[in-house]
């Protein structure tokens, strides 16, 4: 009888340190709905991101975008509205260059149709944690309509695989890709083309 007591107490033992374990082992790797809002995670094979879109209407709509970043600040100009305008850039000709319609027209293209990767926070309150308190650059967008809306950059994400951003005046912080951010950091010369001489 005592063996058979023995027996007992350790499979009774035994059930407790499984089931403890696994009550552990539930806290510490939750399921993979819970990850699906974690902006450092990278989708597997089979799994898409989807996008949020931030912006979107027609090229036509869109009268001028300003890009501010650390080291400078300038403004692009559609000259006229139709989705095929040509465009302005303050003072670059002045320094020998002529706008590349094709270059300001993929910039104008990218800002009609913004989106994000994915919304990390519908409404966050301390912007310092994503580094978009003083954001390390904007783009804003002013419409034909005289409305207007500014990106913010904020930090990259914990693995280099994005950046956050956030629409001034809302309390949405959004995963956006390096690609995207990329145009924050442009400058007049990017959109440039040498004037040839004759």
């Amino acid at each position: 009888m005592k063996d058979n007591t023995k027996i007992l107490v350790i499979s009774f033992c035994c059930a407790a340190v499984l089931l403890a374990g696994f009550i552990c082992l539930k806290f510490l790797f939750p399921e993979d709905d819970n990850n699906k809002d974690n902006p450092n995670m990278i989708p597997q094979e089979n799994e898409t991101i989807s996008s949020v879109s931030i912006i979107k209407t027609e090229i036509k709509n869109i009268k001028e975008i300003t890009i501010k970043n650390q080291t400078l600040e300038f403004k692009i100009e559609s000259l006229s509205e139709s989705n095929e305008p040509d465009f302005r850039i303050e003072n670059l000709e002045k320094n020998g260059k002529k706008v590349s319609k094709d270059l300001v027209k993929n910039l104008f293209e990218e800002v009609s149709n913004f989106s994000a990767n994915k919304i990390v926070s519908e409404n966050l309150e301390d912007f310092e944690k994503y580094d978009l308190k003083q954001a390390k650059a904007s783009i804003t967008i002013n419409f034909r309509d005289s409305t207007s809306k500014t990106l913010l950059l904020g930090a990259n994400t914990a693995f280099e695989n994005g950046a956050y951003l956030r629409v001034d005046g809302e309390n949405k912080v959004y995963v956006i890709s390096l690609g995207d951010a990329g145009s924050f950091s442009s400058s007049p010369e990017n959109y440039s083309e040498k004037i040839s001489e004759t």
